[in-house]
Formats: structure tokens, C-alpha cells, sequence
């Protein structure tokens, strides 16, 4: 039998061939281990070798019309043939390659990024001035100082993306430059922050410890450090810290008024009063009283504590319209009239005030 007439014969037959050895190949891939991995290659892969199919073949067939062949009868097109039958093999084995190739991109992106790009939690630092430190101590050695170059970088795009709202492209980028700059204390802390407004409290508390393993002294990631376990509903952990803060930093005043706040939350409100006394001073600590019972839905002591504000501050707009929302809700209809009637004035009096300061 001529070659040309087992080409003829057989070619047919060695399509079904090839695709059924495709078939197998998908077979193979729903294994559970390796299927996500191989399916996507063969998706490509499957239009790849059928299209190259068809091409050979009507290339044979224009090889054949023309007469293709050397004096001794001899076709020259064994190679176009050959890749026919070859097809599969090489798709399978192409796939495996991409896959190695991808699995090994997976992993170094596992070990720099995705673990710690876990998703996360709760608003605490207010503004990004505190956040943009550099890093303490640039090295020497001029490879390290590449790396530090391109952790500050990429922190510094880390808080453009967090004051943007884009809080897990903020949280990738830091990831990245911990990875180059493992001392980065700033970046840890900024990570705490943006774990902490996704509600994943625990992440949070893993990157201000890391902060602070690097600053022990810090009373700033004390205080974020605490306030993660008041978000996380941890009063005692959370007064643990804002103490170790305060001892740092006596006078700090968030810090006073955080501990003030987890101590009323656990009902010690001398406590409480005694540090918002401190952090806002008497109005400003009835009104933070007057919120801690309205919580705890003590209502009759909430409105005391929103009288007391109210006369050291008359024209406190946050005592009015909390006072006027507990008379309604405690059925004292004629006070919340009367008192949701001065908020009124009192907006329209500020408004007055704001437009005259615009004009001059």
C-alpha cells in the first residue's frame, strides 16, 4: 500500500484518534487534585490543536493537488502529517509546562502576598498623617536599601488606596513591603488599621503586635492595638492596652477617652467619667455618659447626663437631639417637642453664623 493511499485510508481514523486521546486528557483532569489547573489549559488548548489539525490537513490536501513530492516519488509533507498524530502529546504536555510555570508563580505570590491579603474590618485612625512615617533606620548594605526604597513605595501607594476606600489593594501593598522590609513597623500598623475595617479583628491584632515588636514603646499602636479589642467586644483586653499606652503617653487624650469608653461599656462609669473628664473635659463627659447608658438602654440616667451637658453647654447640638430622641422614645412627648424645637433654633442660629463668615 502507497503512503498516499494510507493517508487517504487512515486519515479519518487518525482524527478520531486525536481527539479521543483530548477526551482522555479530560478525563485525567477531572481527577479533584488536578482538574481547576487543566481544564483552563485545555480550554485553550482544545481550539489550539483542532484548528492545527484542520490546517495540516488542508495543507496535506494542497501538497497532494500540487504534486508535492522529489523525483523518486517521495512525499515531502511527512512532517505536516507527523504533527497530525503528534498533536496530542504535545498538547498534554504543554499543558503540564503552563501548569508547572503557574504553580510556582501561585506559590511565590502565596508566600509574599496572599496570605496576609486575607480580608477584613472597622474605622479607628482618622487621616493619613500619622501613617506616613518612614521607615526607622534605612540600611546600609545597597540591596537592602532597593528594598527599602520599594517598601516605602509601596506603603506610600498603600495609603493613597486606603484613602481612597480601596482597602485590599491597600492591604496587598503592605503586605509586599513587610515582605521586603520585615521591620517596617508602620506598614504592620497600617495593615491592623485596614484588617480592622473589614472586621477581622484577629488579623488586626497579629499586625499591631508585629508593629510593636518592632517599637515597644509605641503609644500610638497600644492605642490601635486596644481599640481592636473594643471593636471586637474584649473590654478587658482592650483596657489591658489603652493602660500600657497611657503609661507611655500620660497625656494622650484619645487614649483617655478609649479607656473611658471600654470601662462605661463593662460598667465601671466612675472610671469612665474620670478619663473623659480628662480626654473632653465635663460637658463633653456627660455627653459620652449620656451615650454609654442609652446603649445599655438606662434611659432616665442618659437624659440626666444630657441635662447636666445641656447646662454647662446650652446650645450643645448633640445633646439636644439625643435628649430629644430619649424623651420621645420614653413617651415625654411635650419635652421632645419643646426640646427638638431649640435643636431647630439652634441649627438655624449656626447656619446664620456660617453665612455671615462666608460674606465677610
Amino acid at each position: 500500500m502507497s503512503l498516499q493511499n494510507f493517508k487517504n485510508r487512515y486519515r479519518q481514523p487518525i482524527l478520531v484518534l486525536s481527539l479521543g486521546m483530548v477526551l482522555l486528557v479530560i478525563s485525567i483532569a477531572a481527577i479533584r487534585p488536578l482538574r481547576s489547573g487543566i481544564l483552563s489549559s485545555l480550554e485553550a488548548g482544545r481550539e489550539y490543536l483542532l484548528l492545527e489539525a484542520e490546517s495540516q490537513m488542508l495543507e496535506l490536501e494542497e501538497g497532494d493537488k500540487a504534486g508535492d513530492g522529489d523525483p523518486n516519488g517521495k512525499p515531502r509533507k511527512r512532517g505536516a502529517f507527523s504533527k497530525i498524530v503528534t498533536a496530542p502529546v504535545r498538547l498534554f504536555a504543554g499543558i503540564f509546562k503552563r501548569r508547572e510555570k503557574d504553580s510556582l508563580a501561585i506559590r511565590n505570590a502565596n508566600g509574599k502576598d496572599i496570605d496576609g491579603m486575607k480580608i477584613i474590618p472597622v474605622q479607628r485612625t482618622k487621616g493619613s498623617a500619622e501613617m506616613m512615617a518612614d521607615i526607622d533606620q534605612p540600611p546600609v548594605d545597597a540591596d537592602a536599601t532597593v528594598a527599602h526604597r520599594a517598601a516605602q513605595t509601596l506603603f506610600d501607594d498603600a495609603v493613597n488606596q486606603y484613602e481612597k476606600g480601596r482597602v485590599d489593594s491597600a492591604i496587598e501593598k503592605l503586605t509586599a513591603a513587610t515582605s521586603l522590609t520585615p521591620t517596617f513597623a508602620e506598614a504592620y500598623n497600617l495593615l491592623g488599621v485596614c484588617y480592622d475595617q473589614k472586621r477581622q479583628y484577629q488579623s488586626a491584632q497579629q499586625e499591631y503586635e508585629k508593629a510593636l515588636r518592632v517599637e515597644r514603646e509605641n503609644a500610638r499602636y497600644m492605642n490601635n492595638l486596644g481599640y481592636s479589642y473594643f471593636l471586637a467586644g474584649d473590654d478587658g483586653q482592650a483596657i489591658k492596652w489603652f493602660k500600657k499606652g497611657l503609661k507611655e503617653s500620660p497625656q494622650d487624650l484619645r487614649l483617655h477617652n478609649n479607656i473611658g469608653m471600654a470601662y462605661g461599656r463593662k460598667g465601671n462609669m466612675s472610671k469612665a467619667r474620670e478619663h473623659f473628664i480628662i480626654a473632653v473635659g465635663q460637658a463633653g463627659a456627660h455627653l459620652n455618659l449620656g451615650y454609654l447608658f442609652n446603649q445599655q438602654g438606662e434611659y432616665e440616667e442618659a437624659i440626666r447626663q444630657y441635662q447636666l451637658a445641656l447646662n454647662a453647654q446650652p446650645n450643645s447640638l448633640t445633646a439636644l437631639g439625643n435628649l430629644a430622641q430619649l424623651y420621645e422614645r420614653t413617651g415625654r412627648l411635650r419635652e421632645a417637642s419643646q426640646v427638638g424645637e431649640q435643636y431647630r433654633r439652634v441649627v438655624a442660629i449656626n447656619q446664620q453664623k456660617d453665612q455671615a463668615g462666608e460674606q465677610e
